[in-house]
């Protein structure tokens, strides 16, 4: 009898699943249906019936199959989601500000054409000429008392997250980072090396661009002033 067909006898079938999804051989028993004063030795004989044991196995095998595609499809997507994560913390940590507002000091001039002041003014570029990199540093964009406001994400804190998500543990203060020892660590399909070095790349460069915590920055643009 091919294993993968269902019995014939309706109960050995439904004994044979339940043992198969975990039952215990008197549970088994009593829930396909059968009577007996010690369920537990009648199942112990009705388990080892070839025909029963087989379709037992076989079900035992194709539960065990479902399970890792279901571990692998788990696996994946997570490893997919942490990949995204660490992209998406990158690009605000590596974020130019150059590429999303333009700052200048420009003179100004009196009738006679003497210079009266130097006036600083800052203008976000036009959001078709940011790179999606860029962006991503973008927390939020708005429009206070007339003038547009960029609202920045935390670079440092996107630092100390890709620390964390890469070796599991919180970003060691700048003064010691010289002192850290990064675990070896795996990452989806990080080797360990690779993903030690880039912890301690990000650690560096988060503790050189940005020695203090500080608030997210926020961008007031004040229009250019229109040559005349």
């Amino acid at each position: 009898m091919d294993p993968a067909k269902p019995l014939r006898n309706t109960r050995h079938e439904a004994f044979a699943q339940s043992v198969a999804s975990g039952s215990t051989l008197k549970d088994a028993y009593a829930k396909a249906g059968f009577k007996a004063k010690d369920a537990t030795q009648s199942g112990y004989w009705l388990r080892r019936r070839p025909e029963v044991n087989a379709r037992i196995e076989f079900l035992m095998k194709c539960r065990v199959e479902a399970s890792n595609r279901s571990f692998v499809r788990r696996q994946k997507t997570q490893g997919d989601l942490l990949a995204r994560a660490l992209q998406k913390l990158d690009d605000i940590m590596s974020a130019d500000i150059g590429e999303i507002v333009d700052w200048r000091r420009e003179p100004v001039l009196n009738s006679d054409g003497e210079v009266v002041e130097i006036a600083e003014t800052i203008q976000v570029k036009d959001a078709r000429a940011i790179p999606a990199k860029s962006r991503a540093a973008i927390r939020s964009v708005f429009t206070k008392g007339g003038a547009l406001r960029v609202d920045l994400h935390d670079q440092r804190a996107a630092a100390e997250a890709i620390v964390k998500l890469l070796s599991g543990k919180d970003a060691q203060p700048a003064s010691v980072t010289n002192n850290t020892t990064i675990n070896a660590v795996n990452v989806g399909q990080m080797p360990a090396v690779e993903a030690a070095q880039r912890v301690a790349f990000l650690i560096a460069a988060a503790a050189r661009a940005l020695p203090t915590a500080s608030a997210p920055a926020v961008i007031e643009a004040k229009p250019l002033a229109s040559p005349e």
